[in-house]
């Protein structure tokens, strides 16, 4: 089963990841979002 990780957001982040995740129609919700930022990163090796 995942777990579970929070991230404490400042507004303005919070509302420029939500709009990115609801004027796009690749992500479902915000959360989606922020997993493919994840994702890219890993696959960068970084």
């Amino acid at each position: 089963m995942p777990e579970r990780t929070n991230a404490h957001l400042s507004q303005t982040l919070t509302e420029f990841v939500n709009r990115v995740a609801n004027e796009t129609e690749l992500y479902k919700a915000p959360s989606e979002y922020m997993l493919d930022l994840i994702r890219r990163d890993t696959e960068m090796d970084v």
